[in-house]
């Protein structure tokens, strides 16, 4: 056999071993990507990854999963996961998420609906009066904590009473969720906390 057509065959074996080596890569790519987009996830996974988490993994949980599900359906697991006991503030984390996406108050407050003891609610309160919340008429740019709590009574005052509020919920489940954040915003100081509220009375 001629030197020639000897380096032809063995071009053509190689080149024909490139293309099946490339060929196999490219299904294997293809096959990983639509196994990887195929799967939806599930109820059972985002109560697998939600439950027993501390706060803010709660709300990175809930944050992903709202890519799936609707604020709704999430409550609505938290609250058949918890049939025997209180869901209220396993709620709270599915509150903050929501609002997070869409800081919408009104529109918050309707997605999360009343499952929990409005535990989703009070949690959309708690993340509209976190510090980095612009809602309400501007940043609260306070130099101490004492006047952030000032600040965010000043702008609550009356948020309990405004028509996209009281057309969803009751008035005293506002306040309730309010405590709540007054509570978290004083930590560890429980008449703080209390002292908050005031501006109720």
């Amino acid at each position: 056999m001629p030197v020639r057509s000897h380096m032809n065959r063995v071009k053509k074996i190689l080149y024909e071993a490139a293309i099946i080596l490339l060929s196999g890569i490219a299904i294997a790519f293809l096959i990983t990507g639509v196994m990887r987009f195929a799967h939806h996830p599930t109820i059972e996974e985002f109560q697998a990854a939600y439950t027993g988490r501390p706060l803010a993994e709660q709300v990175d949980v809930a944050t992903r999963y709202l890519q799936s599900f609707s604020p709704g359906e999430l409550n609505e697991s938290i609250e058949k996961q918890n049939e025997e006991g209180f869901c209220h503030s396993q709620a709270h984390a599915l509150g903050r998420a929501v609002y997070k996406k869409d800081p919408n108050l009104s529109e918050a407050i309707r997605q999360c609906g009343n499952a929990c003891t409005f535990g989703c609610f009070h949690g959309v309160l708690m993340q509209m009066f976190s510090t980095d919340s612009d809602t309400l008429g501007g940043v609260i740019d306070a130099e101490t904590p004492s006047d952030y709590i000032r600040s965010v009574q000043t702008a609550a005052k009356d948020l309990c009473d405004r028509p996209e509020v009281t057309s969803v919920v009751k008035a005293r489940y506002c306040f309730h969720g309010m405590g709540h954040v007054f509570g978290y915003l004083n930590g560890a100081n429980l008449n703080g906390g209390l002292a908050s509220c005031d501006i109720y009375t």
